[in-house]
């Protein structure tokens, strides 16, 4: 993006090129030089505070690092990485590595026993991006740093050093750097503490939320939080990188400790917080006149809605979804910015599947979309598939139903909003009842009694919850019959009176039989996911297990190895024949678009699938010509049941030879001839055809 004009500190517009450098240098110059940190007495206070590592850690990190070691750390980058000042990307190291690794590791070695690095390793290109739609000051901008990929080495072997410890100096209300918590946590505690705060109208205690960026932070333990329930833990902060939010009991004293613990958190650091940015949200029972006294100190604005954490949307409460309406207008607003790329249909259902499912995953893994809103983005997602670059209203070739159906079973396998909602709401279910130790899950589980999953297996959605733990509730209910249970020591089953309903269900002999059965000690009872490998769930299986399509065997092994053919877009043309959504002119004036109905190419019959690719008098002289084949004692088999029985004949027995290289590529080279003869104004040949398959075969 290139910046043309910015706005200064004191609101002035400066838009010559010179001048918008030296404000962007400097004000990230003065952001990155080190900063001289005031020593005070409280700093000694704050170390008290801090997590040590054992001798055996210091130990651990000061041992040399291994040839293996840098190696790893060479092979982890993807291998076209963002562009670095050297020009060699990690795919130079890797491809490479047998010729230079001695001298990148004695590069390596070298920085970890002098300290020293050379000053062209340490080059770095900065890039901005945008933090918002409309920049305007140098602080909308955020640097990323494109480091050479000999540093990126360095960084990933002390990242790599460092991963097995971080769990034992980094607190659990930080939910980033350690494997197994995500960022999604925060949203749920967030969203969990707020519905909470929001629903306190009455009693006599005051509660507050503080929305504020954080470049470092520390836990000094000394805020009295916020608990959801009685045995919940209390939470009095939430970290994940830069982002932080403080609960506390809206009294002075609470406001005045975060006030000291920012004022030290900024001495000691050397960063400084911007307040205007910053907001704080005090629960309904609070006076207005105890809300004007208690922020003044804190120099913030005091506001009624939390609004965005982790770009996820807080105040959602399930009577109205106006807050996910921006998921709508973000999946609109990438689409406009493909609208003049000619993009094919291969390529759009790869955006869709990827750039675009990618963007919704994160608030649909947290909150349930209304059935309205998922069909509207579903709509958005369906006319950018149909639409070329200049109709405005296209034409739906196929049924949603059958384009968001799996490629085993004849479809396209996109994915549909509402069911990606239900498998990834899921998914952060049971990583809930996997993960017991995780803070969000003690927190759902004290405040609901049970786990979610639990609580959606028995249809017990509860009334008074927040919308995100009844989100993760319904989808569990709606999957509930893949979900089972896997009995270990039996205890859990003991105490829900399990043996008394074996012998009510059961006759004496079989009821001795099956309590007889030999139960392991080892295990725990636990619940599975039925259609999972060994019981474990994945979004991929969440999601298709609510699909209930059986296709037959011999179908199903047909579109296996259909869609295995490496030319996808000839293939994906195919498809469209197979299941004859092709813009042949039949189609089109069943369609409403009147055209006049016979063959280009003989000029005899009406354009149809059949007519077109199998009955055709040019036609029949290619499959004749080319693969010895004769049409035309075939005419009386359903064109599609023709077509699909040749296939899969080829896939079968004929792989690797000219049969199954070139029946691929015949049908779209006829299309293409076609397409010439119509809007070009060319003559039917058939050579023309044989030639257009020959040079796609060696492409």
């Amino acid at each position: 993006m290139e910046i043309r004009a910015l706005k200064k500190g004191d609101d002035e517009w400066i838009s010559d090129a010179k001048e918008i450098k030296c404000e962007l240098v400097s004000f990230f110059k003065q952001g990155y030089e080190g900063v001289e940190c005031n020593s005070n007495p409280s700093a000694e206070e704050w170390l008290q505070h801090l997590p040590c590592i054992s001798q055996d850690h210091v130990n651990m990190l000061h041992k040399p690092f291994s040839t293996e070691e840098i190696r790893k750390a060479a092979f982890a980058p993807h291998p076209l990485k963002s562009p670095d000042p050297d020009g060699a990307p990690p795919l130079f190291f890797q491809r490479h590595w047998n010729v230079i690794k001695n001298e990148v590791v004695e590069g390596v070695q070298f920085f970890f026993r002098r300290g020293h690095m050379l000053r062209e390793t340490n080059r770095t290109f900065l890039a901005l991006i945008s933090k918002c739609s409309n920049p305007e000051t140098v602080t909308d901008f955020r640097p990323i740093g494109l480091c050479n990929s000999l540093y990126k080495i360095i960084s990933k072997c002390m990242v790599n050093r460092l991963k097995p410890i971080l769990k034992e100096v980094i607190g659990e209300f930080q939910n980033a750097f350690i494997l197994g918590r995500m960022m999604l946590d925060n949203c749920f505690i967030a969203h969990e503490i707020l519905h909470e705060v929001k629903h306190r109208k009455k009693g006599g205690r005051f509660e507050a939320i503080l929305k504020i960026e954080l470049s470092k932070a520390y836990d000094r333990g000394l805020l009295q939080g916020i608990k959801i329930s009685r045995r919940a833990p209390s939470i009095s902060h939430l970290f994940f990188a830069d982002d932080a939010l403080f609960y506390f009991k809206a009294t002075p004293a609470s406001i005045r400790v975060v006030k000291e613990t920012l004022q030290d958190f900024c001495q000691l650091s050397g960063e400084v917080i911007n307040m205007k940015k910053s907001s704080i949200l005090f629960s309904p029972n609070t006076p207005s006149r105890f809300v004007r006294i208690l922020r003044q100190p804190l120099g913030i604005r005091s506001n009624t809605e939390l609004g965005t954490y982790l770009g996820c949307p807080m105040d959602i409460d399930g009577r109205t979804f106006a807050k996910l309406k921006g998921v709508q207008e973000k999946i609109m607003k990438i689409i406009s910015s493909w609208k003049f790329s000619h993009l094919t249909m291969p390529g759009k259902i790869i955006l869709i599947n990827g750039v675009l499912a990618a963007s919704l995953q994160h608030i649909l893994s947290v909150y349930w979309c209304p059935k309205s809103l998922a069909n509207s983005i579903m709509s958005i997602l369906l006319k950018f598939l149909w639409r070329n670059s200049t109709a405005k209203k296209p034409i739906y070739w196929a049924k949603k139903s059958l384009i968001c159906s799996h490629k085993t079973s004849g479809g396209l396998g996109i994915r549909s909003v509402m069911h990606l909602n239900k498998s990834l709401l899921m998914k952060q279910g049971w990583r809930m009842i996997t993960n017991h130790g995780l803070l969000v899950s003690r927190i759902f589980k004290s405040k609901y009694g049970n786990d979610l999953i639990s609580l959606g297996h028995k249809d017990l959605v509860p009334k008074f919850g927040s919308w995100a733990a009844r989100s993760i509730v319904k989808a569990a209910s709606e999957l509930k019959q893949h979900i089972g249970f896997s009995v270990g020591d039996a205890r859990k089953l003991i105490s829900k009176g399990i043996f008394g309903l074996v012998w009510r269900a059961f006759n004496e002999e079989d009821t001795r039989n099956i309590l007889s059965i030999y139960l392991p000690s080892a295990r725990e009872d636990k619940r599975v996911w039925l259609p999972g490998l060994k019981g474990s769930y994945s979004v991929k299986s969440g999601y298709w297990s609510q699909f209930n399509q059986q296709p037959l065997a011999e179908d199903n092994w047909f579109w296996r190895k259909y869609w295995k053919i490496n030319i996808w877009r000839k293939v994906l043309l195919g498809w469209r024949i197979l299941q004859n959504k092709l813009h042949t002119k039949d189609n089109l004036n069943r369609r409403g678009v009147k055209l006049e109905e016979y063959c280009v190419l003989c000029t005899k019959e009406e354009e149809n699938v059949a007519h077109l690719f199998r009955e055709c008098e040019v036609t029949r002289r290619i499959w004749w010509g080319l693969l010895g084949i004769r049409t035309m004692s075939n005419s009386h088999i359903p064109f599609q049941k023709w077509l699909k029985d040749l296939l899969a004949y080829s896939l079968k027995n004929d792989k690797g030879s000219d049969t199954f290289l070139s029946m691929p590529l015949i049908m779209p080279a006829i299309w293409l001839h076609r397409n010439d003869i119509t809007f070009r104004g060319m003559s039917a040949n058939p050579a023309d055809i044989v030639e257009l398959a020959q040079v796609h075969a060696q492409r």
